[in-house]
């Protein structure tokens, strides 16, 4: 298919000549037992990103910034907002406060604190009203009722 492509004098042609090599190309190193991983060339920042996921993992209760992220990664902070769009569709701030929600809910289900207010504020929610809304848009429920059930 290729040669005839390439042997066709046909301008109109030329420009699919090159997608195609790429498709049999890749389908072939699919097939065939290779080294190829088949992962774009643009995910070289995966490496940075999974120390990035870790070192949020490992801190979550503090406040984490993109300056910090950018320090812990060596990525530009445009290439971390970047990551996370592409990784999770949403911006690193809120991978935080959504990790950190989820954390804390994994707390409280299994009976680490003496009350919400305690844990929100061990996990930097300040504000407690608007914690309380965050919660219960993430997990339908108020944070309040989520001990109850567990306690």
């Amino acid at each position: 298919m290729l040669a005839e492509v390439s042997e066709a004098q046909e301008e109109d042609i030329s420009p699919l000549y090159g997608p195609y090599t790429d498709i049999i190309l890749k389908k072939l190193l699919k097939i065939f037992p290779s080294n190829w991983s088949g992962r774009p060339q643009g995910q070289s920042c995966s490496a940075a990103l999974t120390h990035m996921l870790g070192y949020i993992e490992r801190n979550c209760r503090n406040d984490i910034d993109i300056e910090e992220l950018a320090s812990v990664s060596n990525m530009s902070e445009r290439s971390i907002y970047n990551a996370f769009s592409k990784a999770f569709a949403t911006t690193p701030k809120c991978y935080i406060k959504q990790l950190k929600l989820h954390k804390l809910r994994e707390d409280l289900i299994q009976g680490k604190c003496r009350n919400v207010t305690e844990i929100a504020l061990d996990y930097g929610f300040s504000h407690l009203g608007r914690f309380s809304s965050d919660y219960r848009k993430a997990f339908g429920e108020l944070p309040s009722e989520t001990l109850r059930m567990a306690g």
